[in-house]
């Protein structure tokens, strides 16, 4: 498993830092869409950049956050 996962992601260039704004406004839309199944999304960073002066990712939070069938949780690896 180990293997093929190597395999498919050899050419992969990561870079931060990450926009999150995005993949939480994919949340929302999957969670509206499916009102009666619950949506979650798991973010691994080793970067969590969130600020207060991001208007827009402080919107989607809120957005989120009124939504009774989506969960999103941010985990933070590395030493920062």
């Amino acid at each position: 498993l180990v293997f093929r996962y190597l395999e498919q992601t050899k050419d992969v260039t990561m870079s931060g830092p990450t926009a999150f704004t995005p993949l939480i406004n994919k949340l929302i839309s999957c969670a509206l869409l499916s009102k009666r199944e619950f949506t979650l999304l798991i973010i691994v960073t080793d970067e969590p950049k969130f600020s207060h002066e991001n208007k827009e990712f402080l919107q989607s939070i809120l957005v989120l956050s009124k939504l009774p069938n989506a969960c999103l949780i941010v985990v933070g690896v590395g030493d920062g």
